[in-house]
């Protein structure tokens, strides 16, 4: 291990006197350490939080059949969430990864008796919301950290439907709040990862968590119809500008006029505004981009197979002949693989010299 970080440093040394930049070599090898911390795949995370959740919902519904009543599910429920937090900070992968599981049975018994003693819905989110930000302190796993970060999504989604009700401005709220973090967490990659020190392996697990809350927001959004939200345009603003800036970092790269970096800029946002009233389209199509600018690889899969289901849905969901679907979706295609070989062209075009 500590020659491949020796090997690594040499590498990035002779890169810097070979190419004359100047880099920040101690970001760059504490972003490198922090990606190879993060042992736990995406696929690894989701098992063991539906895992978890199965596992609590069993415990749950055992509670409510049984009728129990007392401050009794109070306790257990605080042993077991202690007992999974200690079981999350065990070396062994194996045993560390079942602490989840412990931990949400322990929240559900601990849910269960807020609920016996006549608890409000809002004030059982808000207990439950600080005791998923201090154990997220404490905690020393990703896998947890990152089953934290979806119940901290959860927790904060509850409490704006609960809080603000009418024309699905809870919805929208929350979808901006999770679409401004996960945001906030690509393009400060970098530096959050220097200044977290100790705890910056917790970005990886966090950053995964808020991207996946906001694309099932954004969804949650789109469906207007079924989920009564009002005007569910408002909800594509913030994609759209943070495409904007995005696209406006990438095309400072291309070697080519001005007047082409803003029609690539133009002919990308539009078809993004004209589908306002499916604003997944252009939240996924924001998450694809930052994601490939950063090289997030789970964001980039999560953002493609967002945006063409999105597209689908869309594109099904039209009410237009058969026909001027096609014909639109053939234009799409043209004008994006127009832009792709413009790009490739202009932003590679030194390669050969």
């Amino acid at each position: 291990m500590m020659e491949n970080e020796n090997s690594f440093e040499d590498k990035l040394d002779a890169l810097v006197v070979a190419e004359g930049i100047t880099v920040d070599k101690e970001a760059v090898v504490t972003a490198v350490a922090t990606r190879k911390v993060d042992k736990y795949g995406i696929a690894i995370k989701a098992l063991s939080v539906i895992g978890g959740s199965l596992a609590a919902g069993t415990f749950l519904a055992f509670f409510v059949l049984s009728n129990y009543e007392g401050a009794w599910p109070l306790v257990l429920g605080l042993v077991l969430i202690v007992a999974g937090m200690f079981i999350d900070s065990v070396k062994n992968k194996i045993i560390s990864v079942s602490g989840v599981s412990v931990y949400a049975i322990g929240l559900s018994a601990f849910v269960y008796g807020l609920v016996e003693f006549r608890m409000e819905e809002e004030t059982v989110y808000l207990v439950v919301l600080i005791m998923a930000v201090c154990s997220l302190v404490l905690t020393k796993n990703s896998v947890m950290a990152f089953a934290l970060g979806l119940l901290i999504n959860f927790c904060v989604f509850s409490l704006c439907m609960e809080l603000i009700r009418g024309a699905g401005a809870g919805l929208q709220i929350f979808t901006f709040f999770a679409g401004v973090v996960s945001f906030l967490l690509m393009f400060t990659e970098s530096r959050l990862v220097t200044s977290l020190r100790k705890k910056n392996w917790l970005f990886l697990p966090l950053r995964s968590a808020f991207v996946i809350s906001y694309i099932i927001g954004v969804f949650y959004v789109s469906f207007h119809t079924f989920f009564k939200v009002k005007y569910p345009w408002i909800s594509v603003f913030m994609p759209v500008l943070v495409s904007a800036v995005g696209l406006w970092m990438a095309t400072r790269r291309l070697q080519t006029d001005m007047w082409v970096k803003v029609l690539i800029a133009l002919l990308t946002l539009l078809p993004l505004g004209l589908t306002a009233t499916f604003p997944a389209i252009a939240g996924c199509f924001a998450v694809l981009l930052f994601s490939y600018m950063t090289g997030y690889r789970t964001g980039i899969v999560l953002g493609v197979g967002g945006l063409l289901y999105a597209i689908w849905w869309y594109y099904y969901d039209m009410s237009v002949t058969l026909l001027a679907k096609s014909i639109s979706l053939f234009v799409s295609g043209l004008v994006f693989l127009a832009l792709y070989y413009l790009a490739s062209k202009k932003l590679f075009g030194n390669g050969k010299n």
